[in-house]
């Protein structure tokens, strides 16, 4: 823009002004309209709007979906990692916002001001009432002894009455209260609560009697948990399924990446030329859909594995881990000899040192491991051949080991290929509906059994709850694929 162009949209802004000040100004950018866009580039409106309402209630269904999956698949959970902060940071500002509010009373209980003492006695009644509170809560029902001992002890209107007539003792209150609850404690809470009692300082005596109330009504939800577990994984799957159609009953889009999943397994399968499948057909194309993100590290994920992108991702890792390790062992032990390959613990040795060598693996790192690979593969070899001689393990012999353990990089190596594929159909007997019964670990696969069987158990534990929530959704995506082929 020139300067005259300047000054005439200056004048243009000064001369709207003058004429009404209430207005807002109109800057004149050209006859060139930057407010329209062709549907082709920004897509046309949706067919109805979403309301703030639709979405927290979205926002609400998926968090209490994710709590009731992660109750279903991971059989270490407990409540507590729902409740204790994610991050350093939250961790952090929590500790920070309860030490200010302690501080503030502790400072409020020295104060002369009468409104501020008056504030003083309403909050520490407060943290009584939280108290009760929280102590009636962990305390079974059938307790009633105990029940009727709390009640009386933090009664609201003689805690009142005490305090208005300056003679509650709230150190006193806070030790009988915890001396009540360390008879229903667990074992394991005994050094809590010992501190707990043992503490001389009356503010954080009342931190830490809350801390073990807290502790303590999630131990008695981890118990109950753990009682009704499997009543719950009989409804877990329904109310997951449940809860997603829900959603996609909001938003039609909302299965997309699922679709596109299964419609590329579909169609790269035997069954895209059939018009209608079997329920055993459809359950082979899931079970190679499964397998798909398990081989294939995909960067995104189905919409119904949103609460396990973060284990699929660990379980390619391990797949990857497993594949080159075994190819490793095929190639060493096959440029070795026989002599050497069945030495007793010889491939145990070169696995074990393989591993501690892949513990941290990537998708990224693979080259420069294969160097350390060759360099640890040839240094056992090298000892056990000097036990037979040194004509069993020669310089040539070592350059190919080399070359041999270098060309893993490449995905189409046919022994990596080999070792890919044996490990793949093992897993897809395991994980499919047909083979989870009668599983035999193949040939060739002995040496990493362990950590074969380990890796399969984690990934078939949340396939099976994927199958069984989703299975049904997924059935009736390949139909309709099939109906379109």
């Amino acid at each position: 823009m020139s300067s005259k162009d300047d000054k005439k949209v200056e004048d243009d802004c000064k001369k709207e002004g003058e004429d009404d000040k209430s207005k807002p100004l109109h800057i004149n950018i050209g006859d060139g309209s930057i407010n329209f866009l062709p549907d082709w580039v920004g897509g046309s409106s949706p067919a109805r709007f979403i309301t703030a309402e639709e979405i927290l209630s979205m926002n609400r269904t998926i968090e209490k979906m994710m709590i009731a999956h992660e109750i279903a698949v991971d059989p270490d959970f407990t409540i507590a990692k729902f409740t204790e902060p994610s991050t350093p940071l939250h961790r952090q500002v929590r500790d920070c916002l309860h030490k200010a509010y302690f501080d503030s009373l502790r400072d409020a209980s020295f104060s002369n001001e009468e409104s501020i003492k008056a504030r003083y006695k309403e909050d520490m009644l407060d943290i009584f009432k939280t108290i009760r509170h929280q102590m009636l809560e962990v305390i079974p029902m059938s307790a009633i002894t105990i029940q009727s001992e709390i009640k009386g002890l933090l009664d609201d209107e003689i805690l009142r009455n005490q305090s208005d007539e300056n003679i509650i003792d709230y150190y006193e209150l806070t030790t009988k209260a915890l001396t009540i609850v360390s008879k229903l404690c667990a074992a394991n809470r005994d050094e809590m609560v010992g501190e707990a009692l043992d503490e001389k300082e009356l503010y954080e005596k009342i931190k830490k009697t809350l801390n073990v109330l807290k502790v303590m009504k999630i131990d008695y939800e981890d118990f109950a948990l753990y009682q009704k577990r499997q009543l719950f994984m009989q409804h877990s799957c329904d109310y997951e399924r449940e809860q997603f159609l829900k959603l996609l009953e909001v938003d039609k889009n909302a299965a997309n990446i699922t679709y596109q999943w299964l419609k590329k397994v579909f169609e790269g399968s035997e069954y895209s030329v059939l018009a209608t499948l079997s329920n055993t057909e459809v359950s082979e194309v899931i079970t190679q859909a499964y397998m798909c993100l398990l081989t294939q590290n995909p960067e995104e994920y189905p919409e119904t594995f949103k609460f396990d992108e973060e284990r699929l991702r660990k379980s390619s890792l391990e797949y990857y881990c497993l594949t080159i390790l075994l190819t490793s062992i095929f190639i060493a032990t096959n440029l070795s000899g026989k002599d050497i390959a069945e030495k007793k613990d010889f491939k145990k040795q070169l696995k074990r040192d393989l591993i501690a060598l892949l513990d941290d693996l990537s998708f990224d790192n693979l080259k420069e491991k294969l160097e350390s690979i060759y360099l640890q593969s040839n240094l056992e070899i090298s000892k056990a051949a000097e036990s037979f001689g040194s004509n069993h393990w020669s310089e040539s012999q070592s350059k190919e080991l080399k070359e041999q353990i270098l060309s893993i990089e490449n995905p189409n190596n046919p022994v990596r290929k080999i070792a890919a594929s044996r490990i793949s159909i093992f897993i897809q007997a395991i994980i499919s509906e047909r083979g989870q019964n009668n599983c035999r670990v193949p040939n060739g696969l002995s040496v990493i059994q362990d950590e074969l069987i380990a890796m399969a158990k984690s990934f078939l534990y949340y396939v099976s709850h994927n199958r069984k929530t989703y299975g049904v959704l997924y059935g009736s995506f390949i139909d309709k694929m099939a109906k379109q082929s």
